[in-house]
């Protein structure tokens, strides 16, 4: 046979599973699950919003990378909802005055410029030094700079680089001024000094509506000196962004680590923190934020050191509805949407939406919830999956192991011309 001969022969042995898989497989008979919905939109919208409720959400894989959608047999695309949007914009505040004072307290004061929003949250955030820290202090307000009065007791910590936040609201002083009676005998330095204070004003740009729920725990101790809690988040790929600790004990503070897993046997760590209630009103930290997740189980560590284990009595989690933005079909205000899903093969799908979900005030568009699913009926587990879906570098291996078929069948035949 030829050598061309060998090379076609070789490419249609190589390519015959992707060919024969995308002419002759549905690509729905590779999906579990699937749901229909009849939609009913109240004028023609460019796009949808499509809630999907947490016990069907639980059979996704969290990228959504396995969810395809479709109407009257055509693809629609779509992309991943935010949780919420936050403009947070930060100013380094002048520190005026700073230094140890006759009652041995340390103390720094700083201005607070004109024209901060006051219809924006306003934060504080401190940096002290050295790091970590743990500190409890008072902040002032004054009018001029000279007479003060105490406006609440606080707390300043550093764990990990990451540093608390303490709430300005109501508060509308334009001087402030924060003191605190260096911490000695114990893990932290004793000479801690003012680095740099911020002003974080903070508006909500949009969010999505959240729900507390009270979460099913179990307490234990994990090691010496440490309480594990945990929490159970009732459906697999719960979306959360914070949990709070439910306690009645007072005037305690505890280091604490937070990991969230998918299983309950693999862990990824999350954040470490402090939880804290002091005596003064309003000097406590009991939630624990953190950057928007999906897990099944969360797990909270408090390390007691020699104190007594905090009694915890609950713990409450902040909940988000999984949505998407959906492409409507043109021209339709009325239609039936299928959704496909449950299918660990498949790589996520490239669509343009997500680009225009940055730019479009998407919050506008019609909510439409869904719940009810069922397994597919043509599901069928042992049917191929097209080759461009369940191994995308097929088609460049296949390149690469067809040229170098082509070398050696070059060599042999120059080499055979060669001969006498």
């Amino acid at each position: 046979m030829k050598p061309i001969g060998l090379i076609v022969m070789f490419m249609m042995l190589l390519f015959q599973p992707l060919v024969f898989a995308e002419e002759n497989s549905g690509i729905t008979e590779t999906f579990r699950y699937r749901f229909e919905k009849q939609v009913t939109l109240p004028s023609p919208q460019a796009f949808f919003q499509l809630e999907l409720d947490p016990s069907l959400f639980a059979n996704l894989d969290s990228t959504l990378r396995d969810l395809r959608l479709y109407s009257n047999g055509k693809e629609l695309g779509f992309a991943g909802l935010p949780v919420n949007e936050i403009d947070r914009q930060q100013t380094v505040l002048t520190i005026l005055n700073k230094g140890m004072e006759s009652d041995g307290k340390y103390s720094f004061e700083f201005h607070v410029p004109n024209g901060v929003p006051i219809d924006k949250e306003q934060l504080l955030k401190v940096f002290l030094n050295p790091d970590p820290y743990f500190v409890k202090g008072e902040l002032y307000g004054g009018v001029d700079g000279r007479e003060w009065k105490k406006l609440k007791d606080i707390t300043l910590f550093s764990i990990e680089e990451r540093v608390n936040e303490i709430s300005l609201n109501g508060i509308h002083y334009p001087y402030l001024k924060i003191s605190f009676r260096p911490p000695a005998m114990n893990a932290f330095s004793s000479d801690l000094v003012v680095n740099m204070v911020q002003l974080i004003s903070a508006s909500t740009v949009g969010t999505t509506e959240s729900s507390l729920e009270k979460m099913k725990i179990q307490i234990g101790e994990e090691e010496k000196k440490i309480t594990s809690v945990m929490v159970d988040l009732n459906y697999q790929n719960r979306l959360t962004d914070q949990i709070t600790v439910q306690t009645t004990e007072k005037a305690f503070y505890r280091k604490v680590s937070l990991e969230g897993s998918k299983d309950g046997e693999k862990w990824s760590p999350i954040l470490s923190t402090y939880i804290y209630r002091g005596v003064g009103e309003g000097d406590e930290k009991l939630t624990i934020p953190y950057e928007p997740r999906y897990d099944r189980y969360l797990k909270l560590k408090v390390y007691n050191e020699d104190n007594p284990p905090l009694q915890i009595d609950g713990v409450g989690g902040k909940v988000y509805p999984v949505r998407v933005l959906v492409k409507s079909p043109q021209g339709s205000t009325s239609f039936k949407l299928e959704g496909y899903f449950g299918n660990s093969h498949l790589k996520s799908p490239s669509y343009d939406v997500g680009n225009v979900l940055k730019q479009s005030g998407w919050r506008e568009y019609s909510l439409v919830k869904v719940k009810d699913f069922q397994q597919s009926p043509v599901y069928d587990p042992n049917k191929m999956l097209p080759f461009t879906e369940r191994y995308p570098s097929i088609l460049t291996f296949g390149l690469i192991l067809a040229a170098g078929v082509v070398l050696i069948i070059l060599y042999r035949t120059i080499k055979t011309v060669k001969k006498p």
